[in-house]
């Protein structure tokens, strides 16, 4: 591998940062010359800077780029991308590590069959009980399916509904120009947790070759390392959630508007997508982790940050979705008469035809959107919770406008 600089992104992780850097700087198979270690900064309390200063005095392979203050984590990592000299890119959360060698079965891969992204795969080690349940699914979603792909077809696979593949940064090896460029045409804004997502979808765009190795499982993902993992959720946690994917679709959107998107015919589509896998990542944190208690609130926040009327089709489809998994799952169980899971889907479904009853409602643009109606109804008819084999409508809705949205979503839930 020609030279290679490991971005790593830190934000009061003195207990992990010595970890991950030395990570880096004792990989074996690469010249060490060839190597350099960025640590940007994001505005840390604790002892995080003055632990990786004191290997950078020790090691001119480190450098530190500071931040008097909380810039929020795209920023962050473009100050530490725009720095690297490298030709070769990755980024590397502070709590995690590379595993041994991994630099050197890169530099391998590179050199047999070169790419602008190279994937690779992910051990995962639980660092909670509640990690413990999830590494699996985690391992299973991180681990890319071998394949090469090209030009606009990288952006159409990765965020596809089906087949496509993870939107983390690190995990990643990255064409130094590439990543570089694709920072530079980020907007300057704040922006955290769905920053990964935003930034794929521009490097994705402008990427014209990806290729995912095979039992690559090259980074260590040190789960339940965080502060937050496993904690219940609250509304205040779901409304950060739903403000920043909301932000990153607005700027992905921009980012397609302005003068530094690649000319494709497909944007309409791809920003499709992108709405559809942020509408899916709030929505499936309100249904599978937020306590039934704060559904309505937070369905109410989802609904308000997004905006009524932008946000009702969003979060309707995955309603349906929601819909359509419960439907089947009790036609599959041992008692599809069970009158309180009927009532919960009635309910349910009562909920999407008040949302699609809102003024201005429309589908239009979510290619999704009416397969998953078709086969929740289709279900809901089998379980004849719904009349006859015809669709039902949105009509009758209730009260149209938010107060009686928020009077439904409060008998429904409150």
């Amino acid at each position: 591998m020609p030279s290679c600089s490991v971005v790593i992104p830190t934000y009061n992780h003195e207990a992990t940062v010595v970890r991950a850097l030395q990570s880096v700087l004792s990989q074996e198979g690469v010249d060490p010359a060839s190597l350099e270690a960025i640590v940007a900064d994001d505005g840390s309390s604790d002892g995080t800077v003055a632990k990786a200063r004191a290997i950078a005095e020790v090691d001119s392979r480190v450098r530190v780029i500071e931040h008097d203050e909380n810039t929020g984590t795209l920023r962050n990592r473009r100050d530490g991308v725009a720095a690297t000299r490298g030709t070769w890119v990755m980024l590397m959360d502070a709590d995690d590590e590379l595993a041994p060698g991994a630099l050197g079965t890169l530099a391998a891969a590179v050199e047999e069959d070169p790419a602008q992204i190279v994937h690779f795969g992910v051990e995962v080690l639980a660092e909670t009980p509640a990690a413990a349940q999830a590494a699996a699914g985690m391992a299973g979603f991180l681990t890319p399916e071998p394949r090469r792909l090209e030009g606009d077809r990288i952006l159409a696979a990765q965020i596809a509904g089906e087949g496509g593949f993870d939107w983390h940064l690190h995990h990643r090896l990255f064409d130094g120009g590439l990543i570089r460029a694709a920072y530079g045409a980020a907007a300057d804004e704040r922006l955290t947790v769905a920053d990964d997502i935003y930034l794929s979808f521009i490097v994705g765009s402008l990427a014209r070759s990806y290729r995912a190795l095979s039992d690559a499982p090259l980074y260590r993902y040190h789960l339940g390392a965080g502060d937050t993992f496993g904690d219940v959720l609250d509304v205040a946690h779901l409304t950060r959630l739903a403000e920043a994917d909301a932000t990153a679709l607005r700027l992905a959107r921009a980012f397609v508007a302005g003068s530094t998107a690649p000319v494709r015919d497909d944007w309409e589509a791809r920003l499709a997508d992108l709405s559809d896998r942020l509408s899916e990542h709030v929505m499936n944190e309100w249904w599978d982790n937020l306590p039934g208690g704060d559904r309505k609130a937070g369905l109410d926040a989802i609904l308000s940050t997004w905006g009524v009327e932008a946000g009702c089709a969003a979060v309707t489809q995955e309603l349906w979705r929601f819909l359509r998994d419960s439907a089947y799952g009790l036609w599959v169980s041992d008692d599809r008469d069970d009158p309180a899971a009927r009532e919960r889907l009635g309910s349910l479904l009562a909920l999407i035809e008040s949302l699609e009853g809102e003024p201005g409602f429309s589908a239009e643009g979510r290619p999704h959107y009416g397969a998953l109606r078709a086969a929740a109804l289709g279900h809901l008819t089998d379980l004849g919770v719904v009349p006859g084999p015809e669709p039902v409508g949105p009509d009758p809705a209730p009260e149209a406008g938010p107060r009686g949205l928020r009077g439904l979503l409060g008998r429904l839930f409150g």
